[in-house]
């Protein structure tokens, strides 16, 4: 995409030039070839440098879940957004929002080059999640038996990345960075940024074999894991796919050990303590998420 030669017949390409690039390029989900073409139709003259890239940066996930999934942009198989749709279900509901819009983006592009037909969307019909729910209402989570579902089918290094997130709430930084030396098996401890997390035992054990791969916990120096954040979001997403669980992302494991750790001990302290929390505030979203359940479940127990 740097290479300015591309830029250049881009700019010089006639209508059906244009428009037969764009389409075999993306028949090849290769967005990098169609850009340079593709920018210049998107709505609300999306001309800013910095709204330019945060568009293409969206348009690339659908591309790439695309790919992935062997569907066809041009002509995608029945219930393809909705499916891209559940796939981004673990970002931030304003995050879904805006891949949402690029999604359309893209797709109105397209229509202006004429690569589909005039009323070719197959966004048109899907909603975006709703925006007005109160603090602490739109942190997802991963329950107990998706986690216990994520840790079957996980192998010996997924399985203490997974309980990591899910057992001690480390985030994705945290856990990319964590060195053996941080970590004390014979005490269920976890060391991390100057806070003592008490580890479960399927995570200490998970931690074990793991460790054997080093030649044992008395033995193991360095980094736990030789990956960066990225990598430890794309083994969380494969593990997922391979437990059939609802891909979210890393912090829905984060927030289910906040929120279990507020419903067994209803210590705001220790919650902002194992957490890593500066504030107490940060820990009210949590209060009212455990509190909107259960007034959920009393209600749902009345209504039986």
């Amino acid at each position: 995409m740097s290479d300015p030669s591309i830029f250049q017949q881009a700019l010089h390409a006639s209508p059906d030039e244009g428009r037969e690039k764009v389409r075999r390029a993306l028949l090849r989900h290769e967005l990098d070839a169609a850009w340079p073409i593709l920018k210049g139709h998107l709505p609300d003259g999306r001309e800013n440098p910095t709204t330019l890239k945060n568009t293409l940066s969206g348009i690339k996930k659908l591309v790439t879940y695309a790919q992935e999934h062997g569907e066809s942009l041009l002509a995608p198989s029945p219930g393809f957004a909705s499916r891209y749709m559940t796939a981004i279900a673990g970002h931030a509901p304003a995050t879904q929002r805006v891949l949402l819009s690029r999604a359309r983006a893209l797709y109105h592009a397209l229509r202006e080059l004429g690569v589909v037909g005039p009323d070719f969307d197959p966004f048109e019909e899907v909603k975006g999640p709703d925006l007005r729910v109160r603090p602490g209402e739109d942190k997802t989570l991963y329950d107990e038996d998706e986690v216990t579902r994520l840790v079957t089918h996980a192998d010996d290094e997924e399985r203490a990345l997974v309980l990591l997130g899910a057992d001690a709430g480390l985030t994705t930084s945290e856990t990319a960075r964590l060195v053996w030396e941080d970590i004390e098996l014979s005490g269920d401890v976890v060391r991390v940024h100057g806070r003592e997390i008490l580890a479960s035992e399927r995570l200490t054990n998970a931690l074990r074999a793991w460790a054997e791969r080093s030649g044992g916990v008395l033995f193991a120096r360095g980094s736990v894991f030789s990956l960066h954040d990225h990598a430890v979001r794309a083994r969380l997403y494969r593990v997922c796919r391979r437990a059939n669980v609802t891909y979210r992302a890393w912090r829905s494991l984060r927030h289910r050990y906040a929120l279990r750790l507020w419903q067994e001990t209803g210590d705001p302290q220790l919650v902002a303590a194992q957490l890593g929390f500066g504030t107490l505030e940060a820990v009210q979203p949590y209060m009212r998420l455990e509190r909107t359940r259960r007034e959920r479940a009393e209600g749902q127990g009345e209504s039986s």
